[in-house]
């Protein structure tokens, strides 16, 4: 299942910052993918900006990854989605979340196209340490967009 708001990417000066951040490789979610980032493997630090339309399998793949396949850590741009079934299964208790200071203005192939996308997003960071012992108390942060320190 796939939607138009699947076809959104990172700007790339926030792709930069957080590729920086956590010294991020790997997207197994490029705009013009070669291959299918659900059936390969992603080494060992992967940045994920998965279709919004099906994060769930994205999340699971990443705890896959992690527990079974070497990756050290996953670190997710998804919707603040809190009140959804994938952030209580996969994200809350078994991850640190960062809120985006503001809102983030994603980049479409056709430069005309307006985002569309108009809701919070955050950051997910995913690792072996969060998801086999969870987090005691959920350790919500912030990121800044711009430049400058969080």
């Amino acid at each position: 299942m796939t939607s138009e708001s699947d076809k959104y990417m990172t700007p790339q000066p926030l792709r930069r910052r957080i590729e920086d951040r956590w010294d991020l490789s790997y997207d197994p979610c490029p705009s013009d993918p070669e291959e299918d980032g659900l059936s390969v493997r992603w080494g060992e630090r992967a940045f994920v900006n998965p279709p919004y339309s099906d994060i769930p399998s994205w999340l699971e793949k990443a705890h896959r990854e992690i527990l079974k396949h070497g990756c050290d850590i996953a670190v997710f741009l998804i919707p603040a989605g809190v009140n959804a079934d994938w952030f209580h299964n996969y994200v809350l208790e078994m991850s640190r979340v960062y809120f985006l200071e503001s809102r983030v203005e994603f980049d479409h192939p056709h430069k005309d196209v307006d985002s569309g996308i108009n809701r919070p997003v955050m950051l997910v960071e995913l690792t072996e340490e969060t998801i086999r012992s969870g987090v005691d108390e959920q350790d919500l942060r912030t990121f800044g967009c711009g430049g400058g320190d969080d």
